[in-house]
């Protein structure tokens, strides 16, 4: 079961009308971000997935030794934080130009990378 976090927590009393336009495009811009990173991701992940349901069946196989299952653990694991960090280097090529602030960006590529690498992880089991 998944939980959600609360992150953030804004009251605002009565907010000018410009308060409420500047929120209502950062929301937007912020969607907008989430919603082109995910979509261009979306192979990536499938790849991710493969790879890790690749790596699950080689571990099936019967007849292999204790240390030798250790050291094939170990070497898919390092592909998968391979794929990863070049998953998360890809995100940032692709929100370089997006119209956003140096910190949303970067939180944007966290929740996707995120949102990604767990979809991966959970789709393989």
């Amino acid at each position: 079961m998944q939980k959600a976090f609360l992150t953030v927590k804004y009251k605002l009393h009565n907010p000018s009308q410009r308060r409420r336009a500047l929120l209502l495009d950062a929301m937007r811009r912020a969607h907008l971000g989430y919603d082109k990173l995910l979509k261009v991701i979306r192979p990536d992940v499938e790849a991710l997935v493969r790879q890790i349901q690749g790596a699950e069946a080689a571990l099936d196989v019967e007849g292999i030794d204790g240390a030798t299952r250790t050291e094939m653990r170990k070497a898919h694991r390092q592909e998968r934080w391979d794929a990863e960090k070049k998953l998360t280097q890809k995100l940032q090529a692709i929100a370089r130009p997006l119209p956003l602030g140096g910190g949303p960006k970067q939180a944007i590529i966290a929740g996707v990378t995120s949102i990604a690498t767990n979809n991966a992880g959970g789709a393989a089991s």
